[in-house]
């Protein structure tokens, strides 16, 4: 008794000294643990009220240009069928300026982009022809996508176009109009968006001659009845329809970018709740997983300390059984 007394007695200091080691639960390789699922659950969530709050505000801009669109589409009309334009046998004009009009955000799909490369393309078209191109850039989204590969070819950029209303105003558009028509050019071609429908529209290059050739064509001109110096009312009656014709091509690139917006929202909110449910069942698995082992952890160790204690009352009774017959054979020899 003594012995073992004195023995743990030198454990117990021993274990006072002895260096203490914290174990640790390791991460199975390639496996969220609860608290990285929990936090990325809850950004996708924030990503999810993000998107479908984008899509509620494009939807409400959508709705305000679609009726300066109806007003825009049926005022441009009459000038494009009572002018004259260039003819497909015609030979292109010397001067080419191109003016590329996108928006100045993103999010909204390939809206921007494919008026950047109808841009590109009809620049390669005009390097074969030997044509002399400039760019006038109407939109962040234009710019940035441009002045990489043709900075030298751009004359003007314009941003930040409508940016509380959704569109530029005639007002802005006038503006601009002005600077355009202070370009050289033999022809100028607007590439924008044409809205078809809420979920579709159409990269449309539109081309217009400059007054100098528009004028020279006077045989277009012979079926109408001018009061005054025909050249000061053509001029005049230019500078208005170049004007109404970038405004109505405006308004149909502000449409159809808010409109693929929305869809381009639309679809990411409906992603970000397929994730969210993901993310969700996959949290909940290894919760229960969790939930599941320290269950088992907890009976496993009450099964052992009782399977101990059973022991130890075994060697307590197979003890106390053979003191008592020793002292019966002590008492039968004495």
């Amino acid at each position: 008794t003594r012995a073992r007394h004195g023995l743990s007695a030198r454990m117990r200091n021993k274990s006072a000294w002895a260096p203490s080691v914290k174990v640790q639960a390791t991460q199975r390789r390639g496996m969220a643990t609860e608290k990285q699922l929990r936090t990325r659950l809850q950004s996708v969530t924030n990503i999810q009220k993000i998107t479908k709050a984008m899509k509620l505000v494009a939807a409400a801009k959508l709705r305000q240009v679609e009726r300066l669109l109806d007003g825009a589409r049926k005022f441009q009309a009459p000038l494009e069928k009572t002018w004259p334009e260039r003819k497909d046998e015609d030979a292109p004009p010397k001067n080419h300026m191109i003016v590329c009009m996108t928006g100045d955000r993103g999010l909204c799909g390939a809206v921007n982009s494919t008026v950047i490369k109808a841009g590109r393309a009809m620049e390669l078209e005009d390097a074969k022809a030997g044509r002399n191109t400039t760019f006038f850039l109407m939109g962040e989204k234009a710019k940035g996508g441009l002045e990489r590969t043709s900075k030298d070819k751009i004359t003007t950029a314009v941003t930040e176009l409508g940016a509380k209303a959704g569109a530029a105003s005639f007002q802005e558009i006038c503006l601009i109009c002005e600077h355009v028509m202070a370009q050289e050019y033999d022809e100028v071609t607007f590439i924008f968006n044409k809205f078809i429908s809420a979920m579709s529209y159409d990269t449309t290059p539109a081309p217009v001659l400059s007054l100098k050739l528009t004028a020279e064509n006077r045989e277009a001109w012979q079926k109408y009845n001018f009061e005054g110096e025909m050249r000061d009312m053509i001029a005049n009656l230019y500078e208005f329809r170049m004007a109404v014709l970038m405004f109505a091509r405006a308004i149909e690139g502000a449409t159809s970018e808010q409109s693929a917006r929305m869809a381009a929202m639309d679809n990411s909110t409906n992603n970000a709740g397929e994730m969210i449910d993901k993310l969700r069942l996959l949290y909940n698995r290894t919760r229960q997983a969790r939930i599941t082992t320290e269950l088992i952890e907890i009976i496993s160790g009450a099964t052992a300390a009782e399977e101990m204690n059973a022991s130890k009352r075994k060697s307590t009774e197979a003890m106390g059984k053979g003191r008592r017959q020793r002292r019966k054979e002590e008492e039968e020899g004495g």
